[in-house]
């Protein structure tokens, strides 16, 4: 199976970004960059996330010189909720600041539209700041935090 070209952009430094989609994340890749993300993000301490693929599971991610240095992988509900969910985003240390994630967006955007999904939602932990910062930048909100208890 072979991902789709979104687009050819440029990042903030000047260099030639490839923006791809993967219709089925398993088969791309995407996936290894995407664990080892999900991997980061827990040992730093900020995952809530939980990887639950399904057949919806698809993957928006930029490409520099071949190698994967950003992703948004999602699902999306076609029922009553017309709802895309980011199952997790990332972008490369040695890539961030340079607009990456702000091109993922815009495309993960663009492509729920067409799949007639009204809302994009995801879950950001409390403590990563970078992140949250990314969001409002983004144009959304912060909703709601989940409230535990430990028993």
């Amino acid at each position: 199976m072979t991902d789709r070209v979104l687009a050819t952009e440029l990042d903030k430094q000047g260099n030639s970004v490839v923006i791809k989609l993967a219709d089925v994340v398993a088969y791309s890749p995407v996936l290894p960059f995407f664990m080892k993300a999900q991997a980061d993000l827990m040992i730093a301490g900020h995952s809530t996330t939980m990887f639950i693929a399904t057949n919806k599971s698809k993957g928006v991610y930029a490409e520099h010189n071949g190698s994967v240095v950003g992703c948004i992988v999602f699902d999306y509900k076609d029922d009553y909720l017309k709802l895309a969910y980011i199952v997790a985003g990332a972008v490369d240390p040695k890539y961030r600041s340079r607009g990456i994630y702000s091109m993922l967006h815009r495309h993960l955007e663009a492509i729920a539209r067409t799949l007639g999904c009204v809302k994009i939602r995801s879950d950001v932990h409390p403590s990563n700041t970078p992140m949250l910062n990314t969001m409002k930048a983004l144009g959304k909100e912060i909703t709601y935090y989940r409230v535990e208890k430990d028993i």
